[in-house]
């Protein structure tokens, strides 16, 4: 009968004689730097895209009244599926988990309006469009938007605007969204999970400041 420490060597070969191709799948957590405007264009531009981290806690995203900005935690840009002399690119890509929080801060403190703030967030799988160069961005605030039945997570809440900075250091917590969607969401070659949240103040005016720690568990790729 062989010895224990002849027993584990031969349990570390035979994992090591696994081909790397029929290895468990792995997943990972990652985070995306690409956001959109309320049109689904890419902030800054698609030659040149301007770094949004959607794990950013610390800078956050100015979203004026009636706006709306788009996180996209998990994404494929669409281009050629190899051949000689391009880049093989990513075909498939699954998205087990979107986990985080959005902070909300407001920036109006110079007098009554607005009294209050409504934002609501959505989740969604968006889709580009080459011809336009944009993505497409719903907004969940909108009721012909939030009867979609693409949305894989919908909520909204509404805050008060404090009056004062005095006031808002007085508030125990500050407002948030918090974000734990287990769903196993596969995408394809130009296409995005979208996370929109939409600002409205009462009277169509002042700004929010959104803070995101956000990020997406995903698994192989193909």
């Amino acid at each position: 009968m062989a010895s224990k420490s002849a027993r584990r060597r031969a349990r570390q070969r035979a994992a090591f004689s696994v081909p790397y191709g029929r290895m468990r799948p792995l997943a990972n957590w990652q985070v995306v730097t690409q956001a959109l405007t309320s049109a689904g264009q890419i902030v800054g531009g698609a030659a040149a895209p301007t770094s949004v981290p959607c794990w950013n806690p610390t800078v956050g995203v100015t979203v004026s009244s009636g706006g709306t900005v788009s996180w996209q935690v998990a994404c494929i840009m669409p281009g050629v599926q190899g051949g000689v002399g391009t880049t093989p690119q990513i075909g498939r890509q699954k998205i087990d988990r979107v986990k985080g929080r959005i902070h909300v801060l407001n920036t109006n403190y110079s007098g009554p309006p607005p009294l209050y703030f409504v934002l609501c967030l959505g989740i969604y799988v968006s889709e580009y469009t080459v011809t336009t160069t944009a993505w497409d961005v719903y907004d969940p605030s909108q009721p012909a938007d939030a009867a979609r039945d693409d949305y894989w997570l919908l909520d909204a809440m509404v805050i008060e605007t404090p009056s004062s900075t005095a006031t808002q250091s007085n508030t125990r917590q500050i407002p948030h969204f918090d974000i734990d969607l287990a769903e196993s969401i596969i995408i394809g070659n130009g296409q995005a999970v979208n996370v929109t949240v939409s600002v409205y103040g009462q009277g169509n005016t002042g700004a929010c400041v959104l803070l995101p720690s956000l990020r997406a568990m995903v698994g192989p790729v193909a």
